[in-house]
């Protein structure tokens, strides 16, 4: 599913807080593997479906320890 994605120069941030997903995720409990393969595809799919983007569009994907969250986004970085 191609969800809508908020790009704004004038304010990265704005547009990095609005394009924010987060999934709970058990430390403990996961392969680490499969989540290397999704975010490498998803961030290959970004990079297709920005390919004539203006300027430079940026996945990010973190963890976020005390929070117990995979986090990821997009800015035009």
């Amino acid at each position: 599913m191609d969800e809508e994605l908020i790009l704004n120069r004038g304010n990265v941030n704005a547009a990095a807080r609005s394009n924010l997903v987060a999934f709970a995720v058990d430390a403990e409990g996961f392969d680490v593997r499969p989540v290397e393969r999704a975010l490498v595809a998803v961030g290959e799919r970004l990079g297709a479906r920005f390919v004539d983007a203006v300027g430079p569009v940026t996945f990010y994907a973190w963890y976020d320890e005390q929070a117990g969250q995979l986090r990821c986004s997009v800015a035009s970085v």
